[in-house]
């Protein structure tokens, strides 16, 4: 397993090519001045409209992030900057390096079909 920095929250988070996020060991200072210790520790994902995402902090506020996409972000090229993540396995919740690559929209939808993730609808599809 491969841990690397989150970037732009370098010394406060890192992120594994098999999907794991982890809050660094570190030290803080609450509103009031006092510093606190914390361990280093696995951050557990949030399952919502069946994608895992992870809350991350920085400066006293929140952003969420998509895992799978966190993921690929830092640890799968993007030459041509497509602009989705793709579940290879079509198994949302594994978020491992090797279950993702970079898609289009249109890449993603034939994926689907292809996989039987999605039925093909004369309405809606084109």
């Amino acid at each position: 397993m491969t841990t690397i920095p989150v970037k732009g929250f370098e010394g406060i988070y890192s992120v594994s090519d098999s999907g794991d996020v982890y809050s660094l060991s570190r030290k803080v200072v609450d509103k009031n001045g006092r510093v606190t210790q914390l361990q280093e520790r696995k951050i557990s994902p949030i399952l919502k409209d069946g994608y895992l995402r992870v809350v991350l902090y920085k400066n006293g506020k929140s952003i969420n992030r998509y895992l799978h996409v966190l993921v690929a972000e830092h640890f799968i090229p993007n030459p041509d900057n497509k602009p989705e993540v793709n579940h290879i396995d079509g198994n949302k919740l594994n978020c491992a390096k090797s279950n993702l690559e970079w898609n289009t929209r249109s890449e993603n939808i034939r994926h689907m079909w292809k996989t039987g993730l999605r039925k093909r609808n004369k309405k809606t599809d084109t």
